[in-house]
């Protein structure tokens, strides 16, 4: 099946619904239930379009064309793109740029577009009632780009407006995140990039942002050996990252296992023996410090396993803890592809590593 194949019906579909609306004569109740049918049928496009597009990458027949992209013209395409579901929802979009901003990267124009258009529909889902602010700046790569979605928050102080926001909170969660997130999360991994979401804020009830960064094209380079594949204990608190950084992982070729908390890292060092661990720093009750020293501290040849320190933090004294927990080397979020496997590669050609021979306990 091509998107093509319900393009014609749905978009005949939508086509007699306008009519029906401009023709009026509806009642209030009938104009929202044709509302419904609408946003449905649009839906079931996006829907087809995303599980397609999903199928391809994961297939890996999904190749990209780098090219001189003009950052500006690209935003506004998407920002222009996804208006229509804003106005419906009564949100507004705003730009903001860095003057670091590249003004061109090199990168799949259409790919990064998908990638953005996506994760912007998902994002409008969940906005609050202001809307979204997107902000442009620069790359933790020379040349690369880092986007900022995050909700501009006009407050539910209105009691009139909080219905409003509960409405779209519970059909949002009805509907669920859908595939754009995890189209995003792909075709961003594909580029050699990331994508994760922070706090905007450091108020303990901040807002959540979420951010892509791309490479440009010409920052990536070959591997320059035949990488090494092995068991990754992926340890993170937040899922999305889990998802994505495991997904590039499993690109690469590694068994990857999965942590969600300082003592769940622990407990799978403890059972399961992995050639290396990947651990975030910041987590909630035990962090990956702590964490680390209890690896460390374990009975079974468990505790002599190389980590890795996985933060967006990335100061110099939070680098001399990490190490004195006992990490062997620091992981700077947000990582590329490359990076990533290039630092697990490292840690795989150590002679301590290669030479361990432990045997695997299921």
């Amino acid at each position: 099946m091509t998107t093509r194949e319900l393009d014609n019906p749905v978009g005949l579909m939508l086509g007699e619904i306008q009519l029906l609306r401009s023709e009026g004569g509806l009642s209030t109740q009938q104009d929202s239930r044709i509302g419904v049918i609408a946003r449905a049928a649009r839906h079931m496009l996006d829907l087809a379009g995303g599980v397609l597009a999903f199928a391809s990458i994961e297939a890996g027949s999904t190749s990209l064309q780098p090219s001189a992209v003009a950052v500006l013209d690209l935003i506004e395409g998407c920002l222009g793109a996804v208006a229509p579901i804003a106005t419906e929802l009564g949100l507004s979009l705003h730009l903001v740029a860095s003057e670091a901003t590249p003004n061109r990267i090199f990168a799949d124009y259409a790919a990064l577009r998908q990638a953005l258009v996506n994760l912007l529909g998902n994002r409008l889902k969940y906005a609050g009632l202001g809307g979204l602010e997107v902000r442009l700046l620069a790359g933790a790569t020379p040349r690369g780009l880092r986007i900022e979605i995050a909700d501009i928050s006009c407050g539910t102080d209105d009691p009139s407006r909080e219905p409003m926001l509960m409405e779209r909170q519970q059909a949002a969660s009805s509907a669920g995140t859908g595939v754009g997130l995890a189209i995003a999360a792909r075709i961003v991994g594909l580029m050699g990039g990331t994508i994760g979401q922070d706090a905007d804020g450091d108020a303990a009830d901040s807002p959540r942002v979420f951010w892509l960064e791309v490479p440009s094209a010409d920052e990536t380079q070959p591997a320059a050996r035949e990488p090494a594949r092995g068991r990754v204990l992926l340890v993170d608190d937040i899922a999305m990252n889990r998802d994505v950084i495991g997904g590039l992982l499993r690109a690469a070729g590694h068994e990857v296992l999965l942590a969600e908390s300082g003592q769940e890292a622990v407990e799978l060092a403890f059972k399961k023996m992995v050639d290396v661990v990947l651990m975030d720093v910041r987590m909630p009750d035990m962090d990956g410090l702590e964490a680390t020293r209890r690896i460390r501290a374990l009975p079974n040849p468990g505790s002599e396993v190389p980590i890795l320190a996985l933060s967006a933090y990335t100061m110099r004294n939070q680098a001399a803890q990490c190490l004195d927990a006992g990490m062997d080397g620091f992981v700077a979020k947000p990582v590329g592809y490359a990076t990533l496997i290039r630092a697990i590669d490292d840690v795989f050609l150590r002679p301590t590593v290669l030479n361990r021979g432990l045997p695997r306990a299921e």
